[in-house]
């Protein structure tokens, strides 16, 4: 079974689970997060299609993922900061992880990895999403003409 199949099961039995015990509904919005917050001179903002994106449709994981840097956040206030490392071969991410500890303020980084391949990038996202961290993207700036 293919990791997006297994990610798909499980969340939807994720979601079995939450409608049986009477607790909010995965297709509502994230209430327990905010929608966007500032972080070293930048706005990051939840990605959009992130309960559709938990629900198991990795196909709208935002394309920051693939060529930029983003943040996964969980909601004990523990992050990851993935980045591109390379832009040359776009085929080598670096990641670290560190605690919230408010805008503003400077965290402590602990390199998880220098240099991991699209592939494992991949995967490691898919599954911090299946554990419920959401992707937190740069705010997209409108070019007008």
């Amino acid at each position: 079974m293919s990791l997006l199949s297994r990610v798909k099961l499980s969340l939807e039995k994720k979601e079995e689970e939450v409608e049986e015990d009477g607790s909010e509904s995965a297709d509502e919005s994230h209430p327990d997060f905010e929608e966007s917050f500032n972080f070293y001179e930048k706005k990051w903002v939840i990605a959009p299609f992130m309960t559709e994106i938990q629900k198991g449709d990795l196909e709208k994981i935002p394309v920051e993922c693939m060529f930029s840097h983003y943040i996964l956040f969980s909601r004990d206030y523990h992050c990851y900061y993935i980045g591109l490392q390379n832009h040359e071969n776009g085929d080598e991410f670096e990641i670290y992880e560190f605690d919230w500890v408010g805008e503003g303020e400077d965290p402590e980084f602990k390199e998880i990895t220098q240099t991991i391949n699209a592939p494992e990038c991949a995967i490691f996202l898919a599954q911090r999403i299946f554990d419920g961290y959401l992707i937190y993207i740069p705010e997209r700036l409108e070019i007008e003409d």
